[in-house]
């Protein structure tokens, strides 16, 4: 679970979290670079629209850990309408899926 607490002086904003794993590989047969292992960083596993609020905001998200193998971090932001102006953004360390799963149940 990952729990949100935000305020701002903006306007109507859309709050949005991205789940994005640290790192990644990708083998490539095909094409210029066939052969290669390409490294990644950054690579975003999911992201979705959690709330709507004017100025302040309060909520929960729950997890899914089976998109990710590695370590990752959720991008949490605050974005005005359809694409607007984004208005904050935070990112925030997740534990690695198996941690996460060793974790003792509330």
């Amino acid at each position: 679970m990952l729990d949100i607490q935000a305020a701002w002086s903006g306007g109507d904003a859309e709050i949005v979290v991205a789940i994005a794993e640290d790192r990644a590989t990708t083998r490539v047969s095909r094409g210029e670079n066939a052969g290669r292992t390409l490294a990644h960083v950054a690579v975003v596993r999911s992201m979705m629209m959690v709330g709507k609020a004017a100025g302040k905001f309060s909520g929960r998200v729950a997890l899914d850990g089976r998109q990710r193998v590695g370590p990752a971090h959720a991008v949490v932001f605050l974005q005005g309408p359809a694409g607007g102006h984004v208005y904050a953004a935070t990112s925030i360390a997740l534990p690695s899926p198996s941690q996460a799963s060793a974790a003792p149940k509330r």
